[in-house]
């Protein structure tokens, strides 16, 4: 597919055009330029350039959704090997380039999720993100040069985050905006996670979050990249319940399901005037 053939829409809402916005920058107001959209479940087959981690069997398709199931005691997807657990949810990587676009220095995707109505949330799971270079996941802390990743995350209670393996993370990645939304099982949720590479070695990246409308992670000051070869390469599934013992694992046969999605870039510079002018933002916006 070339760039001309790629779907684009300008959306620019009145309320940037006149200089204002809501307190919370909300989604409906953010200029941005569609590149992609579709169903997720596009980004899923080998022929879009999927490259499978595990679980392809427990995804399946229907009613333009993607649905991926985590059988009762199952979470790390290593337990399946070393304890015999069950094997849930699944994960793959497809690059910006199956799907006829391009790699970039900034880009987002948004997508719904809707957590089946027996979900448990247990200690937490994976949900999707971006990723570029190696996806660094699983305590493997970037270096600048290799790669690095951001996903959504749910914790206990159904708390919302965002998990970023960076340069500067420890060990287990870097937490932000725990807590700032929560997810509720049986109701659907759309998910927007928009990334800006910083200048090779000076921390002035960016990683933002919405919750449906509401901006729920500002982070300006994000180091992913030491070199100009590192981008955002492509969309990052991975949905599993984990931590890596036990105490992590669903207590009962369940499911996700990821609806309507879309790539985009965004008007950076609108949204850093909004996060920067908004007091409330920048109190309620933390990087753990």
């Amino acid at each position: 597919m070339s760039a001309a053939s790629v779907a684009k829409v300008l959306v620019l809402l009145s309320a940037w055009t006149s200089g204002m916005c809501t307190a919370a920058c909300p989604w409906s107001a953010m200029p941005h330029e569609r590149l992609w959209a579709g169903v997720m479940a596009d980004w899923s087959r080998l022929e879009s350039g999927a490259r499978y981690q595990f679980g392809a069997l427990n995804l399946s398709q229907g009613s333009n959704k993607l649905r991926a199931i985590y059988p009762k005691g199952s979470y790390d997807p290593a337990a399946a090997h070393n304890a015999r657990a069950p094997l849930g949810g699944a994960q793959f990587r497809t690059p910006f380039t199956g799907m006829g676009l391009a790699a970039s220095s900034e880009v987002g995707v948004r997508f719904n999720v809707l957590l089946q109505d027996n979900f448990q949330f247990v200690r937490g799971g994976k949900l999707p993100g971006l990723y570029g270079g190696t996806a660094n996941t699983g305590g493997r802390v970037p270096t600048g040069f290799d790669g690095f990743s951001v996903r959504f995350v749910w914790q206990a209670q159904g708390d919302g985050a965002l998990s970023a393996y960076l340069p500067t993370s420890g060990k287990w990645g870097t937490v932000l905006g725990l807590g700032h939304w929560r997810f509720v099982p049986g109701r659907g949720t759309d998910l927007t996670l928009y990334l800006k590479m910083n200048t090779p070695g000076v921390a002035d990246g960016v990683i933002a979050a919405w919750a449906d409308d509401v901006l729920v992670v500002y982070a300006p000051d994000v180091l992913f990249r030491n070199t100009a070869e590192l981008s955002v390469d492509g969309f990052f599934f991975s949905t599993f319940f984990g931590g890596s013992t036990p105490d992590w694992a669903t207590p009962v046969d369940t499911a996700s399901h990821f609806g309507p999605m879309e790539v985009f870039t965004i008007n950076a510079a609108a949204l850093g005037r909004c996060a920067a002018d908004d007091a409330r933002l920048r109190t309620r916006i933390e990087v753990r």
